[in-house]
């Protein structure tokens, strides 16, 4: 439900609705890879779905999908989305729900640091960085766990794959559908994940 992605599975589907009947069309990481199941820190729905439930809920109301993957590895998962799914046909979301989807949405938004949705055009970069997963882990910190994305940065990402490895060639930037200003963001990022946790 964040912008970016809202936004072009929105597009998606209004592209797959011009399709042929013939043409099956199938949508995964309707979650955004898990992150949506995740709400931003001291986020509270006020209604009887999880923000899992309320994201799949949403990719459910939409009409063009024939089949919705969602990964699950647990049996509660299992039982939530045939829950979700029971109750939800395409256009059965109320006007409450789509207004805390947009409420939701825009809360995504303030606390999101770079606009990055990860599409890779900037990728690779010739001095090694991993531009997205630097991206990845500065919002992380900002709209979930400070803590948790910054020991993923300092012990769980390749060194080699620091942000400090820019040189800032620009060559990303040129390449940056967003128009994001890469080399600025980065230092800003690695300066930000190794510093030492203040949310404690």
């Amino acid at each position: 439900m964040d912008a970016a992605y809202c936004v072009a599975a929105t597009h998606c589907s209004e592209v797959c609705g011009r399709c042929p009947a013939w043409v099956a069309i199938t949508r995964c990481r309707g979650l955004r890879g898990a992150p949506l199941a995740r709400p931003p820190r001291q986020e509270r729905l006020g209604i009887k779905w999880s923000p899992a439930q309320l994201a799949l809920r949403w990719v459910l109301d939409h009409p063009e999908p024939a089949v919705t993957l969602s990964g699950m590895n647990r049996m509660d998962h299992v039982n939530e989305n045939i829950e979700v799914a029971c109750a939800t046909e395409p256009g059965s979301m109320t006007g409450h729900e789509q207004a805390m989807v947009d409420a939701i949405r825009e809360r995504y938004r303030e606390k999101t640091l770079v606009e990055c949705t990860a599409c890779g055009y900037c990728m690779p970069c010739r001095q090694g960085v991993n531009i997205p997963r630097v991206f990845s882990l500065y919002n992380d910190m900002s709209v979930f766990d400070a803590e948790r994305a910054r020991m993923f940065y300092r012990r769980v990402t390749n060194p080699d794959e620091w942000a400090s490895h820019c040189v800032e060639c620009g060559v990303c930037e040129e390449h940056c559908p967003q128009g994001i200003s890469i080399m600025e963001r980065l230092a800003e990022a690695h300066e930000a994940l190794l510093a030492e946790d203040r949310d404690g």
